[in-house]
């Protein structure tokens, strides 16, 4: 009989809860008599809902109420047009009871996850998710600053594509930073020599890398695989608990967004934060 009843929603004998439960949804919706109010469509609407009712839960099903589709299409089953509608009646409110179940565990659902640690947790990261974004955007406004560094080693063996789509190579400076410049310029860079940072005011991000060439001229290139290079990135990833905030609803997406929001952005803010010393920077607003 499971077989059977798995045949009539299209999943496996080894379905989840889960997939049983996408299958009926898809399946309902379809012959519901509101959207097609056949006399194929009510046989089929019936076998449906007894179909899940048994997948969900076989023991609550007695042997004496298992009917199955097939039954429809045998003469020595054939039902009267009373028993068929009795079926029916039972079928929507199986249907109607199933769908009230739903709507109050998704009730109990949001309601418990819109109040409580787990609710005020979420309002502190996505205030301070929001605070760093801002921060992100403000600094790129603010005067920068030039600091001068020296050059300790670099390596042009090692390139990759860069966010910018040109091979980029890494270099590192006598301040412990580490940069990654466009091939180009490594014939003009040699251990030891003086080099120009630009640096964002705050959170004191390399905007830019100066140095003066071999004839005297004054070059000027950007940096990669650095948050400044992806700065937006990382500004709209900042913004995404606060537009669940905001967009707050009964949705699979709103919470998936939740969760994702609660449980992956500590470590993503922490991460932003340490790397570069961003939590000193931003202590000192950018003078450590």
């Amino acid at each position: 009989m499971k077989e059977y009843y798995c045949k009539i929603l299209g999943v496996s004998s080894h379905a989840s809860a889960q997939e049983i439960k996408k299958a009926y949804r898809k399946k309902a919706l379809i012959y519901h008599p509101d959207k097609n109010p056949t006399d194929a469509a009510m046989e089929k609407f019936i076998a449906i809902q007894e179909a899940y009712e048994y997948l969900s839960n076989p023991p609550k099903i007695s042997t004496g109420k298992q009917y199955s589709y097939k039954d429809f299409n045998h003469p020595e089953k054939a039902q009267s047009e009373e028993e068929k509608k009795q079926r029916f009646k039972e079928a929507q409110e199986r249907y109607e009871q199933q769908k009230a179940r739903e709507k109050a565990e998704n009730e109990a659902y949001f309601s418990k996850i819109s109040q409580g640690r787990l609710w005020n947790y979420f309002r502190f990261i996505m205030c301070f998710s929001t605070l760093l974004a801002g921060l992100l955007v403000l600094d790129q406004y603010l005067p920068s600053r030039w600091v001068k560094d020296q050059v300790t080693h670099g390596d042009p063996r090692v390139y990759y594509e860069g966010f910018n789509r040109e091979s980029v190579s890494p270099l590192y400076t006598a301040s412990g930073q580490g940069l990654w410049l466009p091939r180009q310029y490594f014939y003009e860079i040699v251990e030891g020599k003086n080099i120009y940072l630009e640096e964002s005011f705050i959170l004191r991000e390399v905007k830019h890398l100066a140095f003066f060439n071999r004839q005297g001229e004054w070059v000027t290139s950007f940096t990669d695989y650095s948050v400044q290079s992806i700065y937006w990135v990382i500004v709209i990833l900042l913004l995404i608990p606060l537009i669940t905030y905001l967009a707050k609803s009964r949705t699979l997406l709103y919470s998936f967004l939740f969760q994702f929001s609660v449980y992956f952005y500590t470590l993503f803010i922490l991460v932003v934060l340490c790397s570069n010393q961003r939590w000193l920077h931003l202590l000192t607003l950018g003078y450590l």
